[in-house]
């Protein structure tokens, strides 16, 4: 499985295609330029184009690059309206050129892969991914065609950065810790100086020109307008949540790479300190969850009677009845007792907590229409059912719980197919911890515990965990050493009958035989 060596890798890295490529997107970029004058459009075309041809268009570059495009794509959204009013199709297309380049990268690791025998957790992910898609797309749920493409936008097409991390050799792990220690410095330096000086020069006209129709880009406007109190940097990223879940798993990323000894103890000192440093200003108490459950995790699992998928889940769900029983005690008794300062405001008060411990509620009341089929994603609560004495919910108030937001979006088939997926992944993986040499198992079970990790966060912060392509991308890095290391144990312990022969005449002439 050589991600940068494979037939159509070969054939698309020559100079010429390459060239090719750079050549037409910059000729599209102009067309773009001269035909309805979206200049920043068009150079945002450009730098993505030069992304693709810099990468070469081999599977590690490309995963590489979709990052690099990813935050890219954050940043520049936002300093286009430096240059003055955009139309909103260029704003929304920005967000859509890393799709672009994740696009590629799936296509270029599934070629690669296709010749391998995917595991039991894979064949699931994609009965996952067609149940999402169809519930989606052919729901007669009344949503726009618009509406349903940013759903699975946002929510489906995460899913396909697990391809792209099976076929990540461990050899290019390096250079990905690179670049995430590199992301994680800038965007904590960048999120500490909002969060002292307040929304900069770009946040501001970006406000100005979103704050009507981008739900953070209203809650910043609020704030200018003196409409709310506080302000919550976000760095360049789409808001705290997501920066903050990219700050854990990068920062996690380089902590598994330095158990391979492929780095030095520097980097992992670096990565926390600045990941801590963001952590603290992003105010989002979900991601000091994710953090605090890995470490956690972790620890447990070094355990080796502890690996096992039941026990893991049954924690998760343990720690789901521990928010709810600590959220309705705080309810109670602590928002009364909030202190004077801001920042200690802000991790106590408790926001929408009234919301997540009503998730028991909530599923049990939505459940009987949802047997059979969800609302897909993009439906934005449509055909949810009233709640609290009649008074309609949007889709937000449901959003606080991965559970319940599953069974509103692909229904009760879809989320039991998800939780097998789930258990059938953690129990690969932890095969592969037992199976490994120690350091390979060591790195391996960092991984492991920033995925569980982000799933301890889905009874707070609901599904926006999966929404991340960097957790998916973890899911595949794992999903990967379970094909490698499988391709390795039948390689030692069964020979092909052609080689056989040549010191047993007498074996069978199909089959291969154990040794």
């Amino acid at each position: 499985m050589d991600s940068n060596a494979t037939g159509l890798s070969v054939l698309l890295t020559r100079p010429a295609a390459t060239l090719f490529v750079l050549v037409a997107g910059i000729a599209l970029a102009a067309g773009v330029c001269l035909s309805i004058e979206f200049v920043p459009f068009a150079l945002g075309i450009a730098c993505f184009v030069l992304l693709i041809a810099l990468a070469r268009l081999r599977t590690a570059n490309l995963l590489i690059a979709f990052i690099v495009a990813d935050h890219l794509c954050q940043f520049l959204k936002r300093a286009i309206f430096l240059l003055g009013p955009q139309p909103k199709v260029v704003y929304w297309g920005f967000q859509l050129l890393p799709t672009l380049i994740l696009a590629l990268a799936v296509a270029s690791s599934l070629y690669s892969m296709r010749k391998s025998r995917f595991p039991l957790s894979t064949k699931l992910l994609m009965g996952f991914i067609a149940i999402a898609i169809a519930q989606t797309f052919f729901n007669l749920n009344g949503n726009d065609m618009v509406t349903r493409f940013a759903g699975a936008n946002q929510a489906i097409i995460p899913l396909f950065a697990v391809f792209a991390g099976m076929t990540l050799p461990p050899s290019e792990w390096r250079r990905l810790s690179k670049l995430f220690l590199i992301l994680i410095v800038v965007s904590s330096l960048y999120g500490a100086f909002q969060f002292f000086h307040g929304p900069t020069a770009m946040d501001r006209a970006w406000a100005l020109q979103t704050g009507d129709y981008s739900i953070e880009a209203s809650k910043v406007f609020a704030y200018m307008a003196g409409a709310r109190p506080d302000f919550r940097a976000y760095s360049y990223y789409a808001d705290p949540s997501t920066w903050g879940f990219f700050l854990v798993m990068a920062a996690f990323f380089v902590l598994a790479v330095r158990e391979r000894n492929l780095v030095s103890p520097a980097w992992v000192k670096c990565a926390f300190g600045f990941a801590l440093v963001g952590l603290l200003v992003a105010e989002t108490r979900s991601v000091w969850l994710a953090l605090l459950g890995a470490l956690l995790v972790n620890w447990v699992l070094r355990s080796r009677s502890l690996r096992h998928p039941v026990l893991v889940i049954t924690g998760i769900l343990v720690s789901f009845g521990l928010v709810l029983s600590v959220g309705q005690y705080a309810l109670e008794h602590w928002i009364p007792r909030l202190t004077g300062s801001a920042l200690v405001n802000r991790y106590l008060t408790v926001g929408t907590l009234s919301a997540r411990v009503s998730a028991l509620e909530i599923f049990i009341r939505v459940l009987p229409r949802h047997i059979v089929r969800g609302d897909g994603y993009g439906s934005s609560g449509t055909s949810l059912e009233t709640f609290d004495e009649g008074r309609a919910q949007g889709s937000d108030y449901y959003s606080h719980n991965a559970i319940v937001s599953l069974l509103l979006s692909v229904g009760l088939p879809g989320l039991l197919l998800y939780g097998c997926f789930l258990y059938r992944w953690l129990w690969e993986s932890l095969r592969i911890v037992n199976l490994s040499p120690r350091f390979v198992a060591r790195s391996h079970l960092w991984i492991v515990a920033a995925c569980v990790g982000m799933l301890f966060t889905g009874a707070v912060t609901g599904p926006l965990f999966q929404n991340s392509s960097y957790f998916e991308m973890f899911l595949g890095l794992a999903m990967g050493e379970t094909i490698r290391i499988r391709q390795r144990l039948e390689a030692e312990r069964f020979i092909p009958i052609p080689e056989l022969h040549r010191f047993h005449p007498m074996a069978p002439a199909r089959g291969k035989v154990r040794v």
